[in-house]
């Protein structure tokens, strides 16, 4: 997903010269292909977004950043690589799953929609949601690997230390990206929020924070 950002870009400069034959095209298509444009505000505040978080918000918790990485021992800084790789294996397992879809069943005609859920995993490469792409088992078809789940449980109860000592500056940090959600509209996937327990939020938490750390 590297390098996205400009393709992201010079395709949404792009899209309103696109034009689609309708002899071609299925009237259950076109009125999809109409409604694309609802999410042309999606893609445009997501764009924003991924701005502030990547130059404005995590830049100023890099001293956060190289305290926890400085605290994982090197032993379990291999548990995280594992987790991170499963992690990044999920996110594409995903993006691949959605834009299969816009290939097979919109003939990649949906531009906005297409375009927002690109940059909704590129926003997550940058600082991750461990509970959606990991540990939430009610997506369909989605259970948290064995492995994973071991290591996610080892991790935590090492290091669940970390959310008390630095409590303050994560709490900051937090609200400052819900802030820039909320004015922004920007809506979290995979959430399950109802059933979300106060020990899976301080997991993904601690996860978050652990992965973060290191990439």
């Amino acid at each position: 997903m590297k390098n996205t950002l400009f393709f992201i870009c010079f395709l949404t400069l792009n899209i309103s010269a696109q034009n689609y034959s309708k002899s071609i095209i299925s009237p259950e298509l076109e009125m999809k292909i109409k409604k694309d444009t609802i999410y042309k505000l999606d893609v445009n505040n997501r764009i924003e977004y991924f701005n502030i978080l990547s130059k404005i918000i995590l830049p100023d918790y890099f001293d956060l950043k190289k305290k926890i990485n400085n605290t994982i021992k090197a032993e379990d800084k291999i548990k995280v690589e594992k987790i991170i790789k499963s992690y990044n294996q999920k996110s594409i397992y995903y993006l691949n799953k959605f834009q299969e879809t816009q290939r097979i069943r919109y003939q990649n005609t949906l531009a906005y929609n297409n375009l927002n859920t690109i940059l909704i995993f590129e926003t997550l490469s940058i600082y991750p949601d461990s509970y959606a792409i990991l540990m939430n088992e009610s997506i369909l078809n989605s259970k948290i690997n064995i492995k994973d789940k071991f290591l996610i449980d080892q991790l935590f109860s090492k290091y669940e230390y970390l959310l008390t000592d630095n409590e303050k500056t994560i709490s900051k940090m937090q609200i400052q990206i819900t802030k820039s959600k909320s004015q922004l509209k920007i809506v979290d996937i995979f959430q399950n929020t109802g059933n979300k327990t106060d020990k899976d939020i301080a997991k993904s938490k601690l996860i978050d924070l652990l992965i973060w750390s290191i990439k």
